[in-house]
């Protein structure tokens, strides 16, 4: 297990279920939120920035589906996983159309969660790619981008690409541009942390291939 740990927001007005969610997920590594009603949900999730979030359909203060429709305004929105009990399941279903990646019913199954908690995570993950800057560059700027976070000089960038320092330039000042940065410092920063940050998510995404099947 790497030390990069995914956060979940676990809201839920059933100490039990809470508990037992909250035990599960930080035993596989997860760094979990745990709120009592859906107003100490939202406060977490605004302060916190979870990557996702296990949300109860009827719970004190804003409901499950009332926290979902807000949570899907923000900028950087989790994937929002929707806790059920039979009686609620239709209404967790007409919500998964408004948003929410899946519903898990309860009594929950271990196995159960863990899978409807990485899909999720897979689906987040995959978001978070499209919507990042670098996703607007194309393969070209990218190996430029790459070259030049290595610390390389525009004549050595040239000379590994096969082009001329004169369209390494004109690369660079697409790959400014599209970042949205002025500086080649701010541009190569922004691509080692992404670099750093995804490398991390894969790893953990690969690690504990011992959970139960």
């Amino acid at each position: 297990m790497t030390d990069y740990a995914l956060r979940v927001l676990v809201a839920d007005d059933d100490p039990d279920a809470r508990h037992i969610l909250s035990t599960y997920l930080t035993h596989y590594g997860y760094h979990v939120l745990a709120a009592a009603d859906g107003d100490q949900a939202w406060e977490m999730a605004m302060s916190n920035g979870p990557d996702l979030a296990l949300l109860d359909v009827v719970m004190p203060g804003p409901s499950g589906v009332e926290l979902l429709e807000r949570l899907k305004m923000l900028e950087s929105a989790p994937e929002v996983i929707l806790l059920t009990a039979f009686a609620t399941v239709a209404q967790a279903v007409e919500a998964m159309k408004r948003g929410a990646f899946d519903y898990l019913q309860k009594p929950f199954s271990p196995r159960r969660v863990l899978d409807v908690v990485e899909r999720a995570w897979t689906a987040r993950q995959q978001q978070l790619e499209k919507t990042s800057p670098l996703h607007e560059l194309t393969l070209r700027e990218r190996q430029v981008l790459a070259l030049l976070a290595e610390g390389k000089t525009d004549g050595e960038m040239a000379e590994v690409l096969g082009v001329s320092v004169r369209t390494i330039n004109a690369h660079v000042s697409g790959i400014l541009s599209k970042l949205g940065v002025s500086g080649r410092l701010q541009a190569a920063l922004m691509w080692q942390r992404a670099v750093v940050k995804w490398k991390k998510i894969r790893d953990y995404l690969r690690a504990d291939s011992s959970r139960p099947p």
